[in-house]
C-alpha cells in the first residue's frame, strides 16, 4: 500500500525530470526536438486522429519556448515546430504533382517545404508573441502558471485564426479540427466555432505543463483539473446535444450523389474525356443496393467538380445529350469548366450548373476562393518570369465568381454550393442574407480530390467539411471524384457515404436543417476574439504591473 500511494509522487518526480532535461536542451538538439514535436502533433489530424499526443507535445512545446532566452529563439523554435507540424500534416500536397503530368515530379518536395515553410511563420508568430508577454512569468507557480497556459493558447489560436484570413487565408488544420474524429466531442463547434474550440484544445493540452513548476505543490494540480474539466464539459455537452438530436428529411426527392473514382491523370486525357462522361452516366443510371432514406418522387443527381471536362454553359446539344441519358424526370448538378467567351480575353470559371432533362440551365456557381498556385499564379507578371506557374494545366488563371450565393434546386431548399477548398472557411459558406433571416437549407460541396490519391489529404477535407455542418446547423451533401462522398446532417453525422477509392453511387433523401441556427451561425467568431482580447489585455496588464518592459 505504501508503495501504491507514493506511485503519484514518483511519477511527478520523473515528468518533471523529463520537463527539465528537456528545457535544458540546447543548439541542435533543441531544434530537433522541435522540429520532432511539431511533427508528432500533426498525427492528432485525421485519418490517425491521435489527439492525446498533443497533450504531450504543446506542454513540451511550452517548456521550449520558456527556457528560449530571447524573442529571436522563441520565434525560431516556434518556426522549427510549424516546420514539422506541417511537413507531416501536409505531405500530401506533393501528391499532386505525381497525379499528372504537366509538372516534373521533382517539385513535389520543394513545394511541400515551401508551403510548410510560409505556414510556420505563423506558429513562430504565436511562440514570439508568448515569450513576449509571458517572459516575466516563465518560472512563476500557481495562478501565474495557469496565466502561462491560457495566455499561451490563446496565442496559438489567434494566429491559427491570422492563418485562416491572411492572403486568401489556408485554415488547413486548425487544431479544433481534431475532434472531427468524434460525433460527440464536436458538437462544441455548433457554440464556438473551429477557432474557439482551438482555444479551448490548446489550454487543456498544454494545462500539464504546470506540473512542472515543483514549488506550486498541490495547485500544480488546479489547471490540469481544469484541462479535464473542459473535455468532460464537452463530452457532457456532445452528449445532451446528440441525445435530443433528430433529423427530419425533405419529402418526395431523392439525392443521387455519383463517384466515379476517376485517376487524376485520366481526368483531362482527351482520349477519355467522352469514356469518362460516359462512366458518370452509366453510374447514374445503375440500380442502387441501399435507398438510404431516399424516396420516389423527383431524382437530384449530382456530380463532382469538373466531371464534366467541357464547356456545356455554351453547348446546348451536348448539355441534352447528357441529361437526356439521365433517369427521367432527374436534375444533374454536375461541376463543369465554364467560359466567358465576350470577355477580352476569354474568362474561365471553375463553376456548377443545375441542369434539367431538357438540358435548359437552371442555375450555375462559379467558385469564389480559388486555390493559389493551383487555379491561378499570384503575382503572375512576377512569378512567371522565374518559371512558375499553376498546377493545373492550361495556359489561363481561373477567375473568381462574385462569391458566396443561395443556388435553387428544384423540389429542395436553395443550397450554399462550395467548390473544392470552399467548405474549408469557418464562417464563411453560407451567403449573407443582409438581414432578412433566410438562409440556404444545406450545404453542396462538390470537389475533385483525385489530386492527392489515398493520401491523409481527402480525409482531412472531409472532416472540415464535416465542421461546417456543425457550426452553421445545416446538412452537407458532398460528391468527391474519388471520394469521400456522403451525406452529413446538420450535427456533422455522416449518414451514408462512399469510401475513398472506390466506385459507385449513393442514393438518400436531404435531411432537413436546423430549425434555429446554433450560436456559431448567428454569432460567428464574435466570442473568440473577445475571448482572446480579454486574455491578451490581462498579459499586457500584469506585465505594466511587474513594471517589465
Amino acid at each position: 500500500m505504501t508503495g501504491l500511494a507514493s506511485y503519484p509522487a514518483v511519477m511527478f518526480e520523473r515528468t518533471r525530470r523529463l520537463g527539465d532535461g528537456l528545457g535544458a536542451l540546447a543548439g541542435r538538439r533543441r531544434e530537433a526536438a522541435a522540429v520532432v514535436l511539431g511533427a508528432v502533433s500533426a498525427l492528432a489530424f485525421a485519418p490517425v486522429s491521435a489527439v492525446p499526443l498533443l497533450f504531450v507535445t504543446l506542454p513540451a512545446l511550452v517548456i521550449l519556448l520558456d527556457r528560449a532566452g530571447t524573442a529571436a529563439v522563441a520565434a525560431w523554435l516556434g518556426w522549427l515546430f510549424g516546420l514539422g507540424y506541417f511537413l507531416v500534416g501536409l505531405y500530401w500536397v506533393g501528391e499532386s504533382f505525381y497525379a499528372q503530368d504537366a509538372v516534373p515530379a521533382w517539385g513535389a518536395p520543394i513545394a511541400v517545404a515551401a508551403l510548410s515553410a510560409g505556414m510556420a511563420a505563423y506558429i513562430a508568430g504565436a511562440g514570439l508573441a508568448y515569450w513576449l508577454l509571458c517572459r516575466p512569468l516563465a518560472s512563476a507557480d500557481g495562478p501565474r502558471a495557469v496565466f502561462r497556459v491560457v495566455t499561451f493558447a490563446a496565442c496559438w489560436a489567434a494566429f491559427e485564426w491570422l492563418r485562416g484570413v491572411l492572403f486568401t487565408g489556408f485554415p488547413w488544420n486548425a487544431v479544433g479540427s481534431v475532434w472531427a474524429a468524434s460525433d460527440v466531442m464536436v458538437q462544441s463547434a455548433a457554440l464556438i466555432g473551429t477557432y474557439g474550440l482551438t482555444l479551448i484544445t490548446v489550454v487543456a493540452a498544454a494545462s500539464p505543463v504546470v506540473l512542472l513548476d515543483r514549488g506550486a505543490g498541490a495547485r500544480a494540480l488546479i489547471l490540469p483539473g481544469v484541462g479535464l474539466a473542459i473535455l468532460v464539459a464537452m463530452l457532457g455537452y456532445g452528449a445532451w446535444r446528440l441525445a435530443g438530436a433528430e433529423v427530419t428529411v425533405v419529402p418526395d426527392t431523392t439525392l443521387r450523389i455519383v463517384q466515379a473514382n476517376i485517376a487524376q491523370k485520366d481526368n483531362w486525357r482527351r482520349d477519355l474525356l467522352h469514356r469518362n462522361v460516359a462512366r458518370h452516366i452509366d453510374l447514374s443510371n445503375r440500380p442502387n443496393d441501399a435507398g438510404h432514406g431516399a424516396s420516389p418522387g423527383r431524382l437530384i443527381v449530382i456530380w463532382p467538380e469538373t466531371a464534366v471536362p467541357f464547356f456545356i454553359g455554351t453547348e446546348p446539344a451536348r448539355r441534352r445529350l447528357i441529361t437526356r441519358s439521365l433517369p427521367a424526370g432527374s436534375v444533374l448538378i454536375t461541376g463543369v469548366p465554364r467560359v466567358e467567351q465576350d470577355a477580352s480575353p476569354a474568362r474561365y470559371y471553375n463553376s456548377l450548373h443545375v441542369i434539367d432533362r431538357d438540358g435548359a440551365l437552371l442555375a450555375t456557381y462559379d467558385k469564389a476562393h480559388l486555390v493559389p498556385f493551383g487555379e491561378y499564379l499570384p503575382l503572375r507578371g512576377v512569378l512567371s518570369r522565374i518559371g512558375l506557374d499553376k498546377l493545373v494545366a492550361g495556359a489561363s488563371d481561373f477567375s473568381a465568381g462574385p462569391g458566396r450565393a443561395a443556388l435553387a434546386v428544384p423540389g429542395l431548399p436553395a443550397a450554399s454550393p462550395l467548390i473544392c477548398y470552399e467548405a474549408i472557411f469557418p464562417g464563411a459558406v453560407v451567403p449573407d442574407d443582409g438581414g432578412s433571416g433566410t438562409r440556404p437549407g444545406w450545404l453542396l460541396n462538390l470537389t475533385n480530390d483525385a489530386w492527392f490519391g489515398s493520401s491523409a489529404g481527402p480525409h482531412q477535407h472531409f472532416a472540415q467539411s464535416r465542421l461546417r455542418a456543425v457550426e452553421e446547423g445545416l446538412p452537407l451533401v458532398r460528391a468527391a471524384g474519388t471520394g469521400i462522398s456522403a451525406v452529413v446532417d446538420p450535427y456533422g453525422r455522416v449518414l451514408a457515404s462512399l469510401a475513398l477509392g472506390s466506385r459507385g453511387r449513393l442514393d438518400h433523401a436531404l435531411p432537413r436543417p436546423l430549425a434555429r441556427p446554433p450560436p456559431y451561425a448567428r454569432f460567428g467568431d464574435v466570442p473568440f476574439f473577445a475571448l482572446i482580447a480579454l486574455v491578451l489585455a490581462a498579459a499586457v496588464y500584469t506585465r505594466i504591473l511587474r513594471g517589465d518592459s
